[in-house]
Formats: C-alpha cells, sequence, structure tokens
C-alpha cells in the first residue's frame, strides 16, 4: 500500500506519517503544486491521499477537484480522498464532500479515528515502510 500525505505544517506531517506508516509506504508533499505532480506522475500511485484544505499554491479542495478531473478523463480508478483539517464547520465539511473526498477528518484527530477510517476502507496493517519526504 502506498499513501500520499499532503500537508504543509511538519508536526501534522510527522502525526500522520507516524499513524501511516503501519499500513504501507508513505510519502509527503508539503504543498499542491507538488502533490498534483506526485499524484500524476508517481510511479505505482497511491492506494489513499490524505489532504490538508490550507495548503499552499493549490488548496486541497481544488486539488480534490483536479485529482477526480483526471481520475475521470483518464478512466482511472478513484482514488480514497481523506481530508484532513482543523477547519470543522457545515460549511467547510460539504464543500469537501463536494470536492469529491470520501472521509473527512477535523484536527485535531484521534488515533482510532484514522485506525477506524483505515479499517472501513479495508486497509490492513503491513510491515513498516519508510517515508519519503519533499
Amino acid at each position: 500500500m502506498k499513501i500520499l500525505i499532503v500537508e504543509d505544517d511538519y508536526s501534522n506531517q510527522m502525526v500522520l506519517q507516524s499513524i501511516l506508516a503501519q499500513y504501507g509506504k508513505v510519502v509527503i508533499a508539503g504543498d499542491g503544486k507538488l502533490a498534483i505532480k506526485k499524484v500524476l506522475f508517481e510511479s505505482g500511485g497511491f492506494d489513499a491521499l490524505f489532504i490538508d484544505i490550507g495548503l499552499p499554491y493549490i488548496n486541497g479542495n481544488d486539488l480534490i477537484s483536479m485529482i477526480r478531473k483526471w481520475e475521470q478523463e483518464q478512466k482511472k480508478t478513484p482514488h480514497i480522498i481523506v481530508v484532513t483539517s482543523g477547519r470543522g464547520s457545515k460549511k467547510d465539511i460539504l464543500d469537501s464532500f463536494k470536492s469529491g473526498c470520501n472521509f473527512y477528518l477535523t484536527k485535531p484527530f484521534l488515533l482510532s479515528e484514522v485506525e477506524g477510517f483505515m479499517k472501513e476502507a479495508g486497509f490492513a496493517i503491513q510491515a513498516s515502510y519508510a517515508t519519503e519526504k519533499s
């Protein structure tokens, strides 16, 4: 399994990485521009994307919309997309679902919430993998 974390805050990157590393290889992108390049061109693709909303260059909802459009145009299997955001208003959550996310986690989230999502999505704990950071 390969997971992309799209998060500009180092502390949040490390928290998510420490939780998700047990499920597979974790790749980190610190902004929306880098994330879209990784989604479009990374060898082997990704099984799940964890995307913050407040990103530099391309915000999370715009990034999700771009990914969904690319998936349709290229007839790709849709990624599982989880929004991880400090924004928790109904409008923020609805906007993310309209953009195409599958799940929404409001920061700060609990370990049990992430593990519950991973189980619900059918992802199992695997051996430890290295993390690639950009």
